[in-house]
């Protein structure tokens, strides 16, 4: 027969592992632990039992040290009945809902509502975002006017084709000075808690999916339901769902139904562009391009 974890307790703390020593009563010494490593060493024992068609057994209690500490050690973990929750130096965070902590919708301030998904160490709204206000109220202009609209160094939005129904699942397109805070006052067209995505965030969604040649796949949403054409590699799997809103150019809406492109905060090459993440009906890439800040592309929100 195997050994059975008769009893854990004490204080997690931060310095140092000390390793647990076995006894002869087939029981172990208390331990003190660092945090990162209580869960592990927890689910290590029992996928050992189990693998070798054991029980693991667990009487007693983990005690947590200064759960209830105003400004506790970073790293220090408690339970506050409904959930393992960790400090992490500012604010306690959860442990096991990731990194959307729990949050499966988001709504902005019209009430519209977000399927959030976590990716990686990311939570991205799953959808576009269609809001017409800036998270403090303030309108962004419709702008449907062909000449203004390639003109402005201003916010504006519109909708494909002029079409408001649209709106749902394919949301708004957005000038570049919606997304760029100096542009637009100060402003933040995504709800309370949210912002709109920087060059380095799509990075690192990218890379996290695999580079730029492939990560277009896994963003995706599958089948021609939306996507007009082609789009036989896409996974989605991780849960993005990139959607073929296609993208405005002065009088002309181009590409939807093939062509999802998602504005970053960050400037382009030149003053007069800005950032955004591109993929396509027919390609695997999900690749970093510039082109005018008067385009009108989609628009998600990302989790501060």
């Amino acid at each position: 027969m195997g050994d059975y974890i008769e009893t854990i307790y004490g204080d997690i703390v931060l310095e140092k592992i000390i390793t647990m020593q076995k006894k002869k009563s087939h029981s172990y010494q208390p331990i003190s632990i660092h945090s990162k490593y209580i869960l592990a060493l927890f689910f290590l024992s029992l996928f050992d039992a189990l693998y070798a068609q054991e029980k693991a057994i667990i009487e007693g209690a983990i005690t947590v040290g200064q759960s209830d500490a105003p400004s506790p050690d970073e790293g220090t973990i408690r339970w506050t009945g409904t959930d393992f929750e960790g400090w992490n130096g500012s604010t306690w965070v959860s442990l096991t809902s990731g990194p959307c902590d729990g949050l499966h919708v988001v709504k902005d301030v019209e009430a519209n509502s977000y399927p959030t998904v976590g990716i990686g160490s990311q939570c991205w709204m799953a959808v576009n975002l269609r809001a017409t206000l800036f998270n403090d109220g303030s309108p962004i202009p419709n702008q449907t006017a062909a000449t203004d609209w390639g003109t402005l160094l201003t916010p504006a939005f519109c909708w494909y084709n002029d079409n408001q129904n649209n709106a749902s699942p394919f949301g708004a397109l957005y000038n570049w000075y919606v997304a760029d805070s100096l542009s637009n006052g100060n402003k933040n067209v995504c709800p309370i808690g949210w912002h709109i995505p920087s060059q380095s965030d799509y990075e690192k969604l990218i890379n996290y999916l695999g580079g730029e040649s492939i990560a277009g796949n896994p963003m995706k949403e599958t089948g021609n339901v939306h996507f007009i054409a082609a789009n036989e590699s896409a996974t989605n799997t991780s849960g993005f769902t990139a959607l073929p809103a296609g993208y405005r150019v002065n009088t002309f809406y181009y590409e939807g139904g093939y062509y999802a492109q998602l504005w970053t905060a960050q400037e382009g090459g030149s003053s007069t562009q800005g950032t955004f993440i591109d993929i396509e009906y027919d390609g695997n890439y999900a690749t970093i391009t510039d082109q005018a800040k008067t385009r009108g592309n989609s628009i998600r929100c990302i989790k501060d």
